[in-house]
């Protein structure tokens, strides 16, 4: 669905303690999401979030999904909380980039692109 330019998300609870496997439910969200059942995806997505807030594969899919509902609000915000949760997520910053230039926020856009390129220079979506 997106590029692997970061590193999954690690499953951690207080202390740094793994906590649950989330895979298999992501994967069904996923395949909601690919059928086009946003609704199902999105409930999975927050069942996965509410248990463990700060999970980046989790909010990166819940991004994708509001974005596509035309919620962007909601979606920047959710992208900033995977950035937060995942520092080196190169596609967050660039989607939420790409949300921030067509809210008119073009400086930040422009900032969070080039924090993309930052964390993987590599990164030609971005440019």
């Amino acid at each position: 669905m997106w590029p692997r330019l970061f590193k999954r998300s690690q499953p951690t609870g207080a202390g740094g303690a793994a906590s649950r496997d989330w895979g298999p439910q992501l994967e069904q969200a996923r395949a909601h999401y690919q059928n086009g059942q946003l609704a199902e995806s999105t409930a999975i997505c927050r069942v996965i979030l509410g248990k463990q807030p700060d999970h980046a594969d989790s909010l990166m899919l819940l991004a994708e999904i509001l974005t596509r509902q035309n919620d962007v609000a909601e979606a920047i915000e959710i992208y900033s909380r995977a950035i937060e949760s995942q520092s080196d997520n190169a596609v967050a910053f660039y989607k939420r980039g790409n949300l921030l230039k067509d809210c008119g926020q073009l400086e930040v856009a422009v900032a969070s692109s080039d924090q993309a390129v930052t964390v993987y220079p590599g990164y030609s979506y971005a440019f």
